[in-house]
């Protein structure tokens, strides 16, 4: 079926965001540990680009990349293809309610 692909939540480089604020950001959307947080800004930083996650729909993965933009940090989606080495697990996130988040 054409129609299963898989969408990348894919975090750039930039050159504002120190790596300890990213990673508050993806602990704070995607519940990354802080350090892996760490380790994806470094990536980034590295290589202009670094996969966070992968969504199951691509609507999922906008939501995502939209609250990481919001926080000011730069997020794209991405398509995986079948054939990418960095496709990884598909991650489940969990839906905010806003209480008890902190």
């Amino acid at each position: 079926m054409a129609d299963r692909a898989l969408w990348s939540v894919d975090l750039h480089h930039d050159d504002v965001n120190r790596f300890p604020g990213v990673a508050f950001v993806l602990r704070h959307v995607c519940g990354v540990a802080e350090q892996r947080g760490v380790a994806l800004a470094d990536e980034a930083q590295r290589n202009g680009r670094a996969r966070v996650l992968t969504c199951a729909t691509r609507e999922e993965a906008e939501r995502v990349v939209a609250e990481i933009q919001v926080l000011g940090v730069r997020a794209t989606v991405g398509e995986v293809d079948d054939t990418d080495p960095d496709a990884g697990t598909v991650l489940p996130i969990t839906t905010r309610t806003g209480e008890g988040d902190e």
